[in-house]
């Protein structure tokens, strides 16, 4: 073999391991998560949409105080002030992902007005006329536009979404235990000014 198929064979090599190497890996499947054969997940109330019962429960009860109670908790708690500001940042950088796939364009414009004294120009001599106004322009436009060959950008974009599901979710969770909080003292106080 010549010297130069050698170096056409490493070349090839070489890039085919570089290309490899940047490859992106498979799509992500959710794992099936089982659930033990006791487990009911059917609605409370026929007819009712999937997760409605689930997020209002306590309106069950038809107790009007115990709503109250409930909003002015989840609106007044600071956990879930807090879970709600993470749940905008998420929501905020997953909107932000989505620019990644678009050119991106920008431009700018200057300018500037110059006025150079005589007096102040060495090795000119005095009385000299020569004051002058300079007006300089300047814009300039770019813009650019990177390929998501190997899928960088798709899977930062994937990344951005699932962050603001489980952001979402942990909102959600947060919330649901301040309501179950609240419903379980008030129930708890309902039961003790019955037993008086």
């Amino acid at each position: 073999m010549s010297d130069s198929r050698h170096v056409r064979i490493a070349v090839v090599i070489a890039v085919a391991a570089t290309l490899s190497a940047c490859a992106v890996g498979p799509n992500y499947k959710q794992p099936k998560t089982t659930v033990g054969e006791r487990f009911d997940a059917q609605p409370l109330l026929a007819g009712a949409a999937e997760g409605e019962v689930e997020r209002e429960w306590w309106k069950l009860f038809g107790d009007p105080l115990l709503d109250e109670l409930v909003d002015t908790a989840v609106k007044n708690n600071r956990d879930v002030a807090a879970a709600t500001a993470r749940l905008r940042q998420a929501r905020s950088q997953r909107r932000e992902r989505l620019f990644d796939f678009l050119p991106t364009i920008t431009g700018n414009a200057r300018y500037d007005n110059v006025r150079q004294s005589a007096a102040g120009t060495p090795g000119v001599p005095s009385g000299f006329p020569l004051a002058r106004d300079y007006e300089l322009f300047d814009v300039g436009f770019d813009a650019s536009w990177e390929f998501d060959l190997f899928g960088r950008v798709r899977r930062l974009n994937e990344s951005a979404r699932a962050a603001a599901q489980a952001a979402n979710a942990a909102r959600n969770q947060v919330a649901l235990s301040v309501i179950a909080e609240v419903a379980r003292n008030y129930f708890e106080l309902r039961g003790a000014f019955a037993a008086w």
